[in-house]
């Protein structure tokens, strides 16, 4: 029997495992970006230098991390959103992937050498080579799957222009940035590589002036199984597929955006783990130095951290247990949710090296608010919009669940507070107390919907049939 193609899904038989490989090579390069971000020097971990002092010294290396992961996440989801419409592969389309994989991979190393180098036009140049490289690759992989028919049959004339010409356009972007970076490099002027730096902003402009003359469908496009079969299914057919469309408006289904943030969390917390350093190989291994070691390695704040991010990954699940489809909105606020994930470390590592230090914790416990708000945003945004919610929850679940997520990061809010105000990180463990508090008392306050979700969850029947919104069909 043959399988319907559409492009709400993200996944076919055929390129399967090459939208799995993608999807690791980018979640790991998109977190490595966060390796780079500078070893804590002597000064700091003795009280030398101030957290704050070190921190404002590698600015420019924060920046260059957050707009490189912004601007790799863009290119990941122009990727999710062209494998919407590939459903074949070839042997050229693997190695073209590759040769685009191959970028990826490396740009841990230029943005790093961007970083350090801000302001200069050669330092950023070597980044935009391979980001140029890979927009221009992308171009070729649409053209070549377009020649060698390797997208949904049928596919709408409109919706190959409209992708053509926003792959053109990036590549356009990067294009003009490197010619003005390659000019600042020459004429050794920083404010051409600025200006170079700004054209990102680009990214956002031209796809909105690119849609004026070639707008997106705002319809999914799909090949019925075969005409014999849709003859007597084509009216349930096409109800079912419009329907969908109305909810999610030529969005896609949430299968490679969870397996990306699957990979981004799971490399975080390998990463976190390599605080956890053994005896050094010059020192001679004895029972003294493998004690000595046990009590010095930070596992309080590792295992902390790890059940933090254990929890959001958890609460992430949840989320994508209610919302069964993606929009360009909800596809933001999870690459900006992942950019907090992947720094995660560097305060984790802070609060590990400098004992006592009220900046190490305000920091840390700034991002962890920052990671809570975007997975709430995520969380409201999924319950309020009902276009991306295959199997609508009851309201009194979702209030619950995003009552959790709220809680927390009122949590942290009030750690920063304390530890701002008295100078002392000692106040920060109130946090993990009002943590602790939140499933008692939201537990009382919702009591059904505890009961319900949980329930769920396990696969049981929370409520009766007929108490449950109507599933829409998928």
């Amino acid at each position: 029997m043959a399988v319907e193609l559409t492009s709400v899904a993200t996944t076919a038989e055929p390129t399967e495992r090459l939208l799995g490989f993608s999807d690791a090579v980018f979640g790991i390069a998109i977190t490595f970006l966060a390796l780079e971000l500078g070893d804590v020097p002597e000064e700091v971990i003795n009280h030398e230098e101030s957290v704050s002092t070190f921190l404002a010294s590698h600015i420019n290396d924060y920046v260059t991390y957050a707009g490189t992961f912004i601007i790799v996440g863009f290119l990941w989801s122009r990727h999710h959103q062209m494998f919407r419409y590939i459903k074949g592969r070839s042997g050229t389309l693997l190695v073209t992937n590759l040769f685009l994989l191959a970028l990826v991979a490396l740009l841990p190393y230029p943005a790093a050498m961007a970083g350090r180098g801000f302001g200069l036009g050669l330092a950023l140049a070597c980044l935009l080579v391979p980001l140029l490289m890979i927009s221009v690759l992308l171009v070729a992989l649409w053209e070549l799957a377009l020649r060698q028919q390797l997208v949904i049959p049928g596919l709408p004339a409109q919706t190959r222009a409209s992708f053509r010409a926003n792959t053109l356009a990036v590549a356009g972007v990067f294009a003009l940035a490197l010619v003005l970076a390659l000019a600042s490099w020459r004429l050794d002027s920083p404010e051409l590589s600025y200006a170079a730096m700004g054209c990102a902003l680009l990214l956002i402009v031209v796809p909105i002036l690119v849609r004026l003359h070639w707008p997106t469908p705002q319809q999914a496009s799909y090949a019925p199984p075969n005409a014999n079969e849709l003859a007597d299914k084509e009216e349930k057919l096409a109800a079912a597929v419009l329907t969908l469309l109305e909810r999610i408006r030529n969005g896609s289904d949430t299968v490679r955006l969870c397996v990306f943030t699957d990979g981004v969390f799971a490399i975080a917390v390998t990463v976190l783990a390599l605080q956890l350093q053994p005896p050094a190989h010059s020192v001679t291994l004895t029972n003294e130095v493998i004690i000595e070691n046990l009590q010095t390695v930070p596992w309080n704040i590792y295992l902390t951290t790890f059940a933090f991010v254990g929890i959001y990954w958890v609460t992430h699940i949840h989320t994508f247990e209610v919302v069964k489809g993606t929009d360009a909105i909800l596809v933001w606020l999870n690459l900006l949710f992942l950019l907090f994930v992947a720094f995660l470390p560097l305060p984790t590592e802070l609060v590990n090296l400098v004992e006592g230090s009220s900046g190490a914790w305000v920091l840390y416990f700034a991002v962890l608010f920052s990671i809570c708000m975007f997975l709430a945003a995520m969380r409201i945004y999924g319950a309020r919009t009902s276009k991306l919610s295959v199997e609508r929850e009851l309201p009194a679940e979702a209030r619950y669940s995003i009552a959790r997520t709220l809680w927390a990061a009122a949590a942290f809010l009030v750690g920063i507070a304390l530890v701002t105000i008295s100078r002392n990180p000692i106040y920060g463990e109130v946090v993990l107390v009002l943590i602790l508090l939140r499933g008692p008392v939201l537990r009382r306050v919702f009591p059904a919907a505890h009961k319900s979700m949980w329930a769920r969850h396990r696969g049981a029947t929370a409520v009766a049939d007929d108490e449950r919104p109507e599933a829409h069909v998928s």
